[in-house]
């Protein structure tokens, strides 16, 4: 019974406070105040005042808060994307160099393979893998490679061969997956 007590009692106390909630309520006793009449508001107190006064500033000083903090982010941005540019050059010499380096190398193979002898030259590039293999023979002259591949094992040659004209991708490469097997129609 005391919770009901407390709840109705608080029920009532929201109601006398509440003006539009007990003029709903139904009329109270007493005089009757003429409709024409507004409410009179109770005066402002200090504090709403204050807040009143303030609230432009307040609202003001948020925004140059918001202001500020959003021109350090964009400054922070601006300096990751500029450091994030910065790699990226130092990335992309570092790959010419690399490229370079690389084409260099395989000249020399070239080189170096082209003044061997035919069967010497093959024992060399049997042994070597695909790619590698393939990019010595296509740096060599027609003649040259021929007399090569006519001393490795016919087997190796044929993959190199095709590895050369491009159908068979490098082992270094990943071979895409075999397409899944038709489905059977369902009747």
């Amino acid at each position: 019974m005391r919770p009901s007590f407390a709840r109705h009692g608080l029920i009532a106390a929201l109601l006398g406070l509440c003006p539009v909630a007990a003029h709903a309520a139904g009329p109270a006793p007493g005089p009757a105040v003429p409709a024409a009449l507004p409410a009179a508001l109770p005066a402002p107190t200090d504090a709403q005042r204050f807040c009143q006064n303030v609230a432009a500033a307040a609202a003001d000083a948020r925004f140059a808060l918001q202001t500020r903090k959003l021109n350090e982010l964009q400054a922070g941005i601006a300096e990751r994307v500029a450091a994030l540019e910065a790699k990226e050059v130092e990335v992309k010499a570092v790959l010419a160099a690399h490229e370079e380096a690389r084409k260099h190398a395989e000249d020399s193979l070239v080189a170096i393979y082209g003044k061997m002898r035919p069967d010497a030259a093959a024992q060399q590039v049997a042994a070597l893998d695909d790619a590698t293999a393939a990019a010595v023979l296509r740096g060599l002259n027609a003649r040259q490679a021929s007399a090569i591949l006519n001393e490795i094992p016919a087997e190796r040659a044929v993959k190199l061969v095709n590895t050369i004209a491009g159908l068979v991708p490098p082992p270094d490469k990943p071979q895409p997956p075999p397409p899944p097997p038709a489905e059977e129609p369902r009747s």
